[in-house]
Parts: C-alpha cells; sequence; structure tokens
C-alpha cells in the first residue's frame, strides 16, 4: 500500500553558452510544487 504526497519536489540545473567572448551562465533551481489543488479533475472534460 502507497501513500500519495500532496507536493512534488523539483530540481533544474542548466548552463546557457551565449558565446566565444562571454562566460557561461550557470542557473540551479530546485522546489516544491503544491498538487492538492490538481486532484478530483481526473477524467474531466473541460
Amino acid at each position: 500500500m502507497s501513500s500519495q504526497k500532496d507536493t512534488l519536489s523539483y530540481s533544474f540545473e542548466a548552463k546557457l553558452d551565449p558565446g566565444a567572448l562571454r562566460p557561461s551562465i550557470r542557473i540551479k533551481d530546485s522546489g516544491e510544487v503544491s498538487l492538492a489543488g490538481a486532484r478530483g479533475s481526473e477524467g474531466k472534460a473541460r
């Protein structure tokens, strides 16, 4: 038996290269997204 969580944890990392004469840009982010409002809409047409 498994339990469902009301949040989804995420982690994001990116490296942007703007060109040869500029340094790379690094982006890191992490957090949680609430799924509490997502339930109950399964199978319903909009």
